[in-house]
């Protein structure tokens, strides 16, 4: 789902830059073989991601919000959630975070994998024009029943109205807004043994 760049802490501050792009999410056999190449074990664990990379540009909007000293296992399980979505649902997630409707630490973004039914996404909805039509039949009147008289309505006004009232943004599929504001909480002890690397400190707790 998307990459990271895994440095050797130890060697890069000595001057000599040991590290390897790891796919995520990945499991811990092959992990260990990433770790084994780049110096990494139980008594030399320091490792740190330089960058982070993916081939879907919606999933770039995540990286601004990742640090170089994240935990590694939380990255693999939030890209394991990550893989996990339609192309709908990462559409949604992107919107998600253009809302910024988290905390910008790493469990609340992988929590908002779990929240999507509290988003309702309107597709092809890209403007206050579109948002104002889309409301003005769905709430009050058929407006192609109305014949001229709906040339007369002022959609735009009313979807930027709608918009504000909202706090919906604009992405590129559509129109997203958050409709229920109920946050899930994550804790470390939440994740899955799937997600559990080795030469992780916090695995072995």
């Amino acid at each position: 789902m998307f990459r990271i760049y895994l440095t050797n802490l130890a060697s890069y501050n000595a001057g000599i830059l040991r590290g390897e792009w790891v796919d995520l999410p990945i499991d811990n056999d092959e992990y260990a073989e990433v770790c084994k190449r780049i110096g990494i074990d139980a008594e030399h664990e320091e490792m740190f991601v330089t960058d982070f990379d993916s081939d879907d540009s919606r999933i770039c909007g995540l990286f601004p919000y990742l640090g170089e000293f994240e935990n590694v296992s939380l990255l693999n399980w939030l890209a394991g959630e990550l893989d996990a979505l339609a192309s709908w649902q990462i559409d949604v997630y992107a919107g998600t975070l253009e809302l910024g409707n988290h905390t910008g630490d790493i469990y609340s973004l992988i929590a908002l994998t779990q929240g999507l039914d509290s988003y309702m996404l309107l597709e092809d909805v890209d403007d206050d024009d579109d948002l104002g039509r889309y409301y003005a039949d769905l709430c009050y009147y058929d407006t192609s029943t109305m014949g001229p008289l709906a040339d007369y309505i002022d959609y735009d006004s009313y979807g930027r109205d709608v918009r504000f009232e909202e706090g919906g943004v604009y992405i590129d599929a559509g129109y997203i807004v958050c409709i229920d504001d109920t946050a899930t909480t994550l804790t470390w002890d939440d994740l899955p043994d799937e997600y559990r690397l080795c030469f992780d400190v916090r695995a072995f707790v």
